[in-house]
């Protein structure tokens, strides 16, 4: 095993490739294509707002991922400390879903006291 020497093209060669792998990893598309049908009213709502109305309706659905995902966490806390009180008759290891918010809701309501009623009001917005 001998010293290798590099000639210029293939020094140049080597740099050139890993530039490519280097756009390669950083070029991950973070955004999807997607193709949907929404009522003219609202798409021309959107369109009213100039340039970019596509990056706003992305906006818009990730704001309500965002509060959905935290509806559901507190669903989950109140779930979990109200449980003995209020969710008995429920499994509980539960996870909370979209779908089971309004049970949680209804519990707490149910059961809760004045304070649970309170929590539950804080599911409702």
């Amino acid at each position: 095993m001998g010293l290798r020497i590099f000639t210029l093209e293939g020094f140049i060669y080597i740099i050139i490739y890993m530039k490519q792998v280097a756009y390669r990893v950083k070029k991950e598309p973070s955004k999807a294509s997607v193709f949907m049908k929404v009522d003219a009213d609202v798409l021309a709502w959107f369109k009213s707002f100039g340039r970019g109305y596509q990056n706003h309706i992305n906006k818009v659905l990730r704001a309500y991922k965002e509060v959905s995902e935290e509806r559901k966490k507190l669903a989950q806390e109140l779930f979990e400390r109200y449980y003995t009180q209020c969710f008995w008759h429920m499994k509980k290891d539960l996870i909370i879903s979209d779908e089971t918010i309004p049970l949680i809701v209804e519990g707490l309501r149910k059961f809760g006291g004045r304070i649970g009623y309170i929590e539950a009001d804080k599911l409702c917005h």
